[in-house]
């Protein structure tokens, strides 16, 4: 009798369609829905990422820019480079945020346009600025230099200022 069961179970079994497995239509629209809020939130932080590496690649381009004007500056002797700042009126000054008067370089310092990694920028050079009206920041053996790259929209992007120093 057990067998019979048995076998009766077995041929009931084999002869049964077999189900279909796998995802329904609504389990796959809520795993997709999901997965779209998921990415939907994290969109905003690829987007920010970018925007950073990109300000970074910026920075870093015109640091390498305004590193390569006063290694060009170092290259002149200390006597050629410009002593005096011009009166406001004189071509070429500029009056900076500080209120200090400024001549631009008059030399091939900077060049128009640098080429660094991949982007082109621009500077400009300051000589001899009296930004607190003491006379002795820049005599005959000290010299006050600002170097401003510019972004292509002509805003600054990074500012520098170094002394030099003739050595007797």
């Amino acid at each position: 009798m057990k067998l019979e069961k048995n076998m009766k179970k077995i041929l009931k079994a084999t002869n049964q369609v077999p189900t279909a497995e796998g995802f329904s239509l609504i389990e796959a629209t809520i795993a997709l829905t999901t997965l779209g809020v998921c990415l939907a939130y994290a969109m905003p932080l690829f987007l920010y990422s970018k925007m950073n590496n990109i300000k970074s690649e910026v920075r870093t381009g015109s640091l390498m820019v305004s590193q390569q004007i006063f290694d060009d500056l170092r290259g002149i002797p200390f006597q050629n480079i410009a002593k005096q700042p011009p009166t406001a009126s004189a071509a070429g000054a500029v009056i900076s945020s500080d209120g200090a008067t400024a001549v631009a370089s008059n030399t091939t310092i900077p060049k128009n346009e640098y080429k660094v990694m991949g982007r082109t920028y621009k500077a400009r050079v300051f000589y001899c600025e009296v930004v607190t009206g003491v006379p002795s920041e820049c005599n005959d053996n000290y010299q006050k230099i600002r170097v401003e790259v510019l972004d292509r929209g002509g805003s600054v992007v990074y500012e520098m200022t170094a002394g030099f120093t003739n050595f007797r």
